[in-house]
């Protein structure tokens, strides 16, 4: 998911028109409101609001 959004992320063109410099740095978001990112649909990550059971221990 990361990986595929930072991939798109670098072909897409910047606020000046420039491409994008790879860095080290990946950012996860709540909502990619300028990408069109196909593993992350609008409300994507909604499913794991307040889901705290997934990080307990068994």
């Amino acid at each position: 998911m990361v990986r595929e959004a930072h991939r798109i992320w670098l072909l897409t063109p910047g606020k000046m028109g420039q491409q994008h410099n790879d860095n080290k740095m990946r950012m996860l978001h709540y909502e990619y409101k300028s990408l069109e990112i196909p593993c992350a649909p609008h409300g994507w990550m909604e499913e794991y609001r307040n889901a705290w059971h997934l990080l307990e221990k068994n």
